[in-house]
């Protein structure tokens, strides 16, 4: 990929490239991309930083505070960030089978669209 460098913005493409890749694919497996693989502690400063962004000011429906664990308050973000906008409940089933050893690498939502 290195023939990309001066194509591409400097952040797409990062050292070890396809070495460290996770590979997506479409369901039918005629279309392939790449993306930078990510870890489970990236994905918990994350979704800790979409707590700060959905937690409203005192008095307001909060859909952050409304809920007790880490996990819950997860869904709740997860639900508002669906790029799909129409999955309810996914992050409360698919959580733990994500969160696995090995980890995958992949993003909560690229997991659940092409793993």
């Amino acid at each position: 990929l290195g023939h990309l460098r001066s194509v591409l913005p400097g952040d797409v493409l990062w050292d070890q490239d396809l070495k460290t890749a996770v590979e997506l694919s479409s369901g039918s497996d005629q279309l392939r991309w790449y993306a930078r693989p990510t870890t489970r502690s990236n994905e918990t400063e994350r979704m800790k930083r979409f707590f700060e962004k959905y937690s409203g000011p005192y008095g307001s429906i909060n859909i952050v505070e409304a809920r007790k664990t880490f996990e819950l308050k997860s869904a709740a973000i997860a639900e508002a960030e669906d790029p799909k906008g129409h999955r309810r409940n996914c992050y409360k089933y698919y959580f733990d089978y994500w969160h696995e050893k090995p980890f995958s690498g992949m993003t909560y939502f690229d997991w659940l669209d092409y793993s």
